[in-house]
């Protein structure tokens, strides 16, 4: 999914950039606050009841409702807490990267909508859609193999 993200964005920036010749300036603002600090928190702090009870009550498929309930609103919440419940041994490894993955598809299905929404040229939204899809669809086919326990590309097995 990272390998696809990062060659389609620079694919799309060399076009951009050979064509229009000017990079638009843009105004941002830093994205840090104590109310967004404290929100991750607590968001981080019920996936990991959540991911902990389901995983104990459902097994692995428990997690991974939770990953995909948790992905609607913070998928950086899930990877976060996935990681630290693999790393203190209360989801298996295994299991806590397909539920990161998951919460990463539900995060990019769900924002795909609002993105379209408000954009402004359909061959803007075009790009969108193609690209995020094809992210997406990587992403399926690697949460499968993984739920599936097909063995890795970097030999683990």
């Amino acid at each position: 999914m990272l390998a696809a993200s990062a060659a389609l964005s620079w694919s799309r920036g060399r076009r951009v950039a050979s064509t229009s010749g000017a990079t638009p300036s843009l105004m941002l603002q830093s994205p840090f606050s104590l109310q967004a600090t404290l929100k991750f928190g607590l968001i981080f702090l019920d996936l990991q009841v959540a991911g902990t009870l389901a995983q104990r009550a459902l097994g692995r498929y428990g997690f991974y409702a939770v990953s995909l309930a948790g992905g609607l609103i913070s998928s950086a919440s899930v990877v976060a807490s996935a990681g630290s419940l693999a790393a203190h041994g209360a989801v298996p490894v295994e299991v806590a990267g397909t539920g990161a993955v998951l919460a990463s598809l539900t995060s990019a299905l769900v924002n795909l909508p609002l993105v379209l929404r408000t954009c402004r040229g359909q061959r803007l939204a075009e790009r969108l859609a193609w690209g995020i899809g094809i992210v997406v669809a990587l992403g399926v086919i690697g949460a499968v193999a993984g739920a599936r326990g097909v063995p890795m590309l970097l030999g683990q097995r």
